[in-house]
């Protein structure tokens, strides 16, 4: 049986279709990994900051660090800030 006329360009049809999804998914990995970046970055500067909080001895202190992911694709500046805090009790 032969194949019918129109079925030889179908694969190069289904892998620009893919392109789309290709991008979509590279531009959400590059999210999540400028989202994670920006967290661990908040945390170390909630840690450094309870590492030197002041106060009264036996006092609980909580401490705040803010970070913003960089800008994103399609985003620009309206980025969320990633907020980590640290409660941390004073010797």
């Amino acid at each position: 049986m032969r194949p019918s006329r129109g079925s030889h360009g179908q694969a190069s049809l289904e892998v620009i279709a893919l392109i789309p999804v290709l991008v979509i998914a590279a531009l959400a990995a590059v999210q999540v990994v400028a989202l994670l970046a920006a967290a661990s970055s908040a945390q170390d500067d909630a840690r450094r900051r309870a590492l030197t909080a002041t106060g009264d001895p036996g006092e609980w202190v909580t401490v705040t660090g803010v970070r913003r992911p960089p800008p994103l694709p399609g985003l620009g500046t309206r980025a969320a800030p990633v907020v980590a805090r640290v409660g941390v009790r004073l010797p």
